[in-house]
Protein backbone atom coordinates (compact mmCIF):
# COMPACT_ATOMS: atom_id res chain seq x y z
CA UNK A 1 0.00 0.00 0.00
CA UNK A 2 1.31 3.41 -0.97
CA UNK A 3 1.97 6.13 1.38
CA UNK A 4 0.42 9.50 -0.44
CA UNK A 5 0.07 13.11 1.43
CA UNK A 6 -1.85 15.64 1.11
CA UNK A 7 0.75 18.75 1.12
CA UNK A 8 -1.36 21.92 1.23
CA UNK A 9 1.51 23.91 0.04
CA UNK A 10 0.58 22.06 -3.69
CA UNK A 11 -2.80 24.97 -3.89
CA UNK A 12 -0.01 27.62 -4.44
CA UNK A 13 1.95 29.39 -1.83
CA UNK A 14 0.77 29.46 1.89
CA UNK A 15 -1.90 32.04 2.59
CA UNK A 16 -3.95 30.68 -0.29
CA UNK A 17 -7.74 30.96 0.07
CA UNK A 18 -10.03 28.03 -0.09
CA UNK A 19 -13.05 29.65 -1.35
CA UNK A 20 -16.75 28.38 -1.31
CA UNK A 21 -17.27 27.91 -4.63
CA UNK A 22 -20.59 26.11 -4.33
CA UNK A 23 -18.82 23.15 -5.48
CA UNK A 24 -14.99 21.56 -5.73
CA UNK A 25 -13.11 24.47 -3.71
CA UNK A 26 -9.36 22.67 -5.07
CA UNK A 27 -7.93 19.55 -6.00
CA UNK A 28 -4.87 17.97 -5.04
CA UNK A 29 -2.90 15.41 -6.59
CA UNK A 30 -1.25 13.01 -4.45
CA UNK A 31 0.70 11.04 -6.91
CA UNK A 32 -2.17 8.81 -8.33
CA UNK A 33 -5.11 9.73 -5.92
CA UNK A 34 -6.55 13.43 -6.66
CA UNK A 35 -8.31 14.51 -3.24
CA UNK A 36 -11.21 17.16 -3.93
CA UNK A 37 -12.06 19.57 -1.20
CA UNK A 38 -14.93 21.61 -0.79
CA UNK A 39 -14.77 24.78 1.63
CA UNK A 40 -19.01 25.62 2.78
CA UNK A 41 -18.69 29.27 4.49
CA UNK A 42 -21.85 29.16 6.95
CA UNK A 43 -21.67 31.85 8.23
CA UNK A 44 -20.32 35.15 7.58
CA UNK A 45 -16.91 35.78 8.68
CA UNK A 46 -15.77 32.66 8.20
CA UNK A 47 -12.38 32.15 6.16
CA UNK A 48 -9.95 28.97 4.95
CA UNK A 49 -6.41 29.48 3.91
CA UNK A 50 -3.41 27.57 3.73
CA UNK A 51 -0.78 28.00 6.17
CA UNK A 52 2.94 27.27 7.50
CA UNK A 53 3.71 27.10 10.79
CA UNK A 54 4.89 24.59 13.33
CA UNK A 55 2.07 21.84 14.32
CA UNK A 56 2.09 18.65 16.20
CA UNK A 57 3.42 15.25 14.32
CA UNK A 58 4.20 12.28 16.19
CA UNK A 59 7.16 10.69 15.69
CA UNK A 60 6.95 8.15 12.53
CA UNK A 61 3.91 9.91 11.15
CA UNK A 62 5.53 11.49 8.08
CA UNK A 63 2.98 14.37 7.74
CA UNK A 64 4.63 17.35 6.93
CA UNK A 65 4.27 20.07 10.26
CA UNK A 66 4.56 23.12 8.64
CA UNK A 67 1.09 21.98 6.11
CA UNK A 68 -2.29 23.40 7.50
CA UNK A 69 -5.54 24.35 6.61
CA UNK A 70 -6.54 26.77 8.52
CA UNK A 71 -9.88 27.85 9.53
CA UNK A 72 -11.25 30.97 10.95
CA UNK A 73 -15.31 31.12 11.91
CA UNK A 74 -16.01 34.42 14.47
CA UNK A 75 -19.55 33.26 15.16
CA UNK A 76 -20.90 36.89 15.81
CA UNK A 77 -24.09 36.00 14.83
CA UNK A 78 -24.30 32.87 16.90
CA UNK A 79 -24.19 30.12 14.26
CA UNK A 80 -24.30 26.44 15.19
CA UNK A 81 -21.60 25.90 12.81
CA UNK A 82 -19.53 28.18 10.78
CA UNK A 83 -17.75 26.14 7.97
CA UNK A 84 -17.48 22.97 6.80
CA UNK A 85 -14.15 21.15 4.95
CA UNK A 86 -15.00 18.15 2.78
CA UNK A 87 -12.77 15.63 0.59
CA UNK A 88 -13.65 13.22 -1.93
CA UNK A 89 -11.01 10.82 -2.96
CA UNK A 90 -10.62 9.28 -6.56
CA UNK A 91 -7.73 7.20 -8.26
CA UNK A 92 -6.02 9.65 -11.08
CA UNK A 93 -3.99 6.27 -12.31
CA UNK A 94 -6.34 3.55 -12.16
CA UNK A 95 -3.64 1.17 -13.07
CA UNK A 96 -2.39 1.67 -9.60
CA UNK A 97 -5.50 2.74 -7.33
CA UNK A 98 -8.98 2.20 -6.85
CA UNK A 99 -11.39 4.66 -5.94
CA UNK A 100 -11.43 3.24 -2.07
CA UNK A 101 -9.43 4.97 0.39
CA UNK A 102 -8.10 3.03 3.73
CA UNK A 103 -5.58 3.73 6.92
CA UNK A 104 -6.49 7.54 6.64
CA UNK A 105 -4.98 10.26 9.15
CA UNK A 106 -6.08 13.22 10.07
CA UNK A 107 -4.33 15.60 12.48
CA UNK A 108 -6.16 18.72 13.99
CA UNK A 109 -4.03 21.35 15.49
CA UNK A 110 -5.11 24.38 17.61
CA UNK A 111 -8.33 23.70 17.30
CA UNK A 112 -9.21 25.97 20.20
CA UNK A 113 -7.30 29.14 18.86
CA UNK A 114 -9.15 32.13 17.62
CA UNK A 115 -7.53 35.57 16.28
CA UNK A 116 -4.54 36.93 17.88
CA UNK A 117 -4.31 33.94 19.93
CA UNK A 118 -7.23 34.02 21.83
CA UNK A 119 -9.17 30.92 22.76
CA UNK A 120 -12.28 30.23 20.62
CA UNK A 121 -15.27 28.81 22.25
CA UNK A 122 -17.05 26.32 19.96
CA UNK A 123 -16.21 22.55 19.29
CA UNK A 124 -14.68 20.62 16.32
CA UNK A 125 -16.37 18.08 14.29
CA UNK A 126 -15.19 15.12 12.22
CA UNK A 127 -17.37 12.89 10.27
CA UNK A 128 -16.76 10.09 7.98
CA UNK A 129 -18.51 9.15 5.32
CA UNK A 130 -18.33 5.96 3.34
CA UNK A 131 -19.56 6.98 -0.40
CA UNK A 132 -23.57 5.48 -1.14
CA UNK A 133 -23.21 4.36 2.72
CA UNK A 134 -23.37 7.00 4.93
CA UNK A 135 -21.67 7.27 8.23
Amino acid sequence: MADLTLNWGALGPFGTQVTDTGGISATVDTGGVAVDITYNELAPGTQAFTFSADGYVAAGEGINPNSHLKLFGDNTLGASDTSTVSFDFRSTSTGLYTDSVQDLTFRLNDVDAGADGDRAAGGTGFRGYRHGHGL
